[in-house]
């Protein structure tokens, strides 16, 4: 198994906060955002609750499951790398109210994609509703369009599916916020620094035919 998957299997995720083990003292210790602190079990008690419409709070939200990378890490050759997911509050209504998007997030936090035909979960047209697919499809459309023409005649979600096993993402921080300034952190938490690790040392060793 790889190194970054074997660590966030040890992340528990039957209840929130959703914070790995190792990331707690740290969390405790260096960064505002505290992981006991505000978390919600439903959508009613997010929308209930004083974060509901609170724009400018830069906390790091544990009521979400973590996203420290998509895709298929195995067998994706384009990676993107990023500092921390977004928030919105679709976020939490997708992972309240759509259990086929957590168990889909779940998946991919295991690398389980024995049975998912969109490894890259932000790409599967299923999930057009969520803000992640938006930001990410747009990313891609030039590039998914000429795919579609050129490989699927002219088929979008072919090419969607095609991009899907090709694309993944790797987050230096794992957990959502709606804008990041938790940069004290940084230096101390174990995820960030397996995602480091992820990208200077998988990454940059992989053949060359596999960095197209």
């Amino acid at each position: 198994m790889n190194p970054i998957v074997e660590f966030w299997a040890r992340c528990p995720l039957s209840k929130p906060p959703f914070v790995h083990p190792d990331d707690r003292p740290a969390l405790q210790q260096y960064s505002r955002s505290k992981p006991d602190l505000a978390t919600y079990d439903d959508f009613q008690s997010f929308v209930t609750s004083p974060r509901f419409g609170a724009f400018s709070d830069s906390h790091l939200e544990f009521s979400l499951i973590p996203v420290p990378y998509a895709g298929d890490l195995a067998r994706a050759d384009i990676f993107v790398l990023q500092l921390n997911p977004g928030l919105d509050f679709i976020d939490y209504w997708a992972e309240c109210c759509r259990p086929e998007f957590k168990m889909r997030l779940e998946s991919n936090l295991r690398q389980r994609f024995s049975d998912v035909e969109f490894p890259f979960l932000y790409f599967d047209p299923q999930f057009c509703w969520h803000g992640g697919f938006t930001w990410w499809e747009r990313k891609f459309r030039e590039v998914a369009s000429e795919i579609a023409k050129l490989k699927f005649r002219g088929c979008y979600f072919d090419a969607l599916r095609d991009l899907s096993r090709r694309v993944a993402m790797l987050e230096l921080i794992p957990y959502h916020s709606i804008s990041f300034s938790d940069h004290r952190v940084l230096p101390h938490l174990p995820s960030a620094k397996q995602a480091q690790m992820f990208a200077r040392g998988e990454l940059s060793t992989r053949p060359e035919t596999e960095k197209r």
